[in-house]
């Protein structure tokens, strides 16, 4: 099987760990290299936000009912070129990874040609470390340290 697209996500259950940062620095990377790139923002409104950095690429998402579910999943599924970048928010972590096992997203996203990778940003905290075990169990995971993260900037 050829895989053609692939969804980011980037993900923790702590704040301020970077991953506005990183999901900034995926989708202007994408940019610069003139590739299709299509972001989302899961975090709640305020400063700092990734639509904030890039509104005209970045789609503020909500997922606390049913059509915003339908419509950031459906967007995340659909064939169209374009590498999807997810910047989930501290509250957004538990239900975005529920509802991502409960519409089987990783294993759909697979059969779709689409590579789904976890971005998944580390705090030296136990909590941290057990709450990454078992996150979307199908995709790529890559644990990212903040100290990676720091020297991006």
């Amino acid at each position: 099987m050829s895989f053609r697209n692939s969804v980011a996500i980037v993900a923790s259950p702590r704040p301020r760990v970077g991953k506005t940062l990183l999901a900034r620095l995926l989708t202007d990377f994408h940019l610069q290299e003139g590739r299709s790139v299509a972001a989302f923002d899961l975090n709640a409104a305020g400063e700092g936000t990734l639509a904030q950095f890039l509104p005209k690429y970045v789609t503020r998402s909500a997922i606390n009912d049913l059509k915003g579910q339908m419509a950031l999943f459906d967007r995340l599924m659909a064939e169209d070129g374009a590498t999807k970048i997810v910047d989930v928010g501290r509250a957004s972590f538990e239900p975005f990874f529920a509802l991502a096992c409960q519409f089987g997203f990783t294993e759909e996203a697979r059969r779709r040609g689409i590579v789904p990778v976890l971005l998944y940003l580390m705090s030296p905290d136990r909590t941290s470390v057990e709450t990454y075990r078992g996150r979307l169990p199908e995709a790529m995971p890559a644990p990212v340290r903040r100290v990676v993260v720091d020297t991006l900037v």
